[in-house]
């Protein structure tokens, strides 16, 4: 590799070229050729490369990945046929594949496909959920998608409180592993179904150690950790507030919620019985007078010392009303980036398996 140099600013390294097209070759051995990346001269880059234990034809495959998948500046677009609004974008972990969700209550599957030589971002497939005859539209109107960590899975988390599993990317709903609100409040204390209505899903989220398990938020306060392989409760996390967000941290063992009323909370993830359940405790990071909801929170390790705390709102309604911020605490550190549009998301993007470069990106309205 010394005559190629360490490489540039962007440009992704040997490595994640050769993980990279190592799997592309694989995918297309189990589906048989179907264009894109198995086309002939194409293909023949991938092979030499692969065959090359010193990595000389980095620079090459390089030139082939920039002319394929575009480099930095390059943009796709594709346009969706329905007159409605996109609501949200989630990416397929190790796909070349995105799913959009349109305010009609439709499921759109997106990849780059190759044409001629060159890349296509394509509409592959839709699907909308059907309930069964009779039931209200709230049983299927999907209100949080959770894109799971195999790449063949969706979970759709609807207003009915219902959780409905698909399978992609053939858009095939599998329902014998659905989670329906009955299986939950029959897995809950009585004392607390009876207090409140669930509402809707407002959150989902995987558990980083465990991808059999995930995190169901409801509207009102409550989150159920689910085992999707058993079929069955693990446990149950009673918060009192409107739920907003939730983040279940990389080592498996806290899950974070934010809520409407500009708190957020830290629970432990199993260690208590249930007859003894852990004490809701809340932090306010601007002060307990009125503030804005947090409406996403992330929390990120770091190698040595305390984590990074991201979260966006949270901010004093009085002075702050028509602020749009986000929050970065990190030990006694704290920073409130302020913006001057309306934020939709924010997401973080960390280099190598070390992480050791960090950059927030937000998405304005």
């Amino acid at each position: 590799m010394s005559n190629i140099g360490p490489p540039r600013e962007g440009v992704p390294s040997p490595t994640e070229v050769h993980d990279f097209f190592s799997f592309c070759v694989e995918k297309q051995q189990q589906e048989g050729d179907s264009g894109g990346i198995s086309e002939s001269w194409g293909r023949q880059f991938v092979v030499e490369y692969m065959s090359d234990s010193k990595l000389t034809g980095f620079q090459s495959l390089l030139n082939f990945w920039h002319e394929r998948y575009g480099a930095p500046g390059v943009e796709f677009m594709g346009l969706h046929e329905e007159n409605a609004a996109v609501t949200q974008v989630h990416f397929m972990p190790y796909q070349v594949e995105m799913v959009t969700l349109l305010d009609d209550n439709s499921l759109h599957m997106w990849t780059l496909r190759g044409h001629k030589g060159l890349s296509e971002l394509l509409e592959v497939g839709r699907f909308m959920l059907t309930g069964p005859p009779g039931a209200p539209p709230s049983v299927t109107r999907v209100t949080s998608v959770l894109a799971h960590s195999s790449g063949e899975l969706l979970l759709l988390g609807t207003e009915g409180g219902h959780l409905f599993v698909v399978e992609v990317p053939g858009f095939r709903e599998l329902e014998e592993r659905n989670i329906s609100l009955d299986q939950v409040s029959n897995s809950v204390p009585g004392d607390y179904i009876g207090r409140r209505n669930l509402e809707h899903v407002e959150a989902l989220h995987e558990n980083p150690t465990n991808p059999s398990q995930v995190v169901i938020g409801f509207g009102r306060g409550l989150m159920v950790i689910w085992d999707l392989d058993k079929q069955c409760f693990i446990q149950h996390i009673p918060a009192t507030q409107q739920l907003e967000s939730m983040w279940w941290t990389e080592d498996g063992s806290y899950i974070l919620s934010s809520h409407s009323d500009g708190s957020y909370c830290r629970w432990r993830v199993g260690g208590w019985d249930d007859d003894d359940e852990e004490e809701e405790k809340s932090d306010i990071p601007y002060g307990h007078f009125p503030c804005k909801a947090i409406t996403k929170i992330v929390q990120l390790p770091t190698a040595e010392g305390p984590p990074f705390l991201l979260f966006s709102g949270g901010m004093p309604r009085a002075s702050y009303g028509d602020r749009h911020c986000i929050t970065v605490i990190h030990s006694k550190t704290h920073v409130a980036l302020d913006f001057t549009s309306r934020i939709i998301d924010f997401f973080v993007i960390r280099d190598g398996p070390e992480h050791t470069g960090s950059g927030i990106h937000i998405l304005y309205a």
